[in-house]
């Protein structure tokens, strides 16, 4: 697993972009009128794992910004 988080430091910015995106996607399942509340768990689990690899505050905050728009 550490492998694979490790390519993902490795990925474009656009990549990690669309990928944060996707998971904020995933985590509005857990809303009305799905009630998915485990996929909210499981992407939130997933943010706190990837964003630790943003190379500083300005890719950070538009990691963030990408999972909340997505």
């Amino acid at each position: 697993m550490a492998d694979q988080l490790a390519r993902f430091g490795a990925a474009p910015a656009w990549v990690r972009l669309l990928i944060f995106a996707g998971i904020g996607a995933v985590a509005a399942l857990g809303q009305a009128p799905f009630n998915l509340w485990f996929a909210t768990v499981i992407a939130l689990g997933l943010v706190l794992a990837l964003h630790r690899f943003a190379t500083g505050p300005r890719p950070a905050a538009l990691q963030l910004w990408a999972f909340g728009a997505g």
